[in-house]
């Protein structure tokens, strides 16, 4: 098992690698405005150097 990391996870292509990933077992982690599923969520707008920093810890 991986710790797969995508950064827009909410919706489009991120949305669809959140589930591929997901559902081939993998842990995944989702960085996104709006609320991800399938995935751990972080709430962060890249943006903006506040968001920058909730991930980069």
């Amino acid at each position: 098992m991986k710790t797969v990391l995508i950064v827009g996870s909410s919706r489009g292509i991120g949305e669809e690698l959140t589930r591929y990933f997901s559902d081939a077992g993998h842990n995944v982690i989702g960085v996104s405005r709006s609320p991800s599923k399938k995935c751990e969520w972080i709430s962060a707008d890249l943006s903006a150097s506040e968001g920058i920093q909730k991930i980069a810890v």
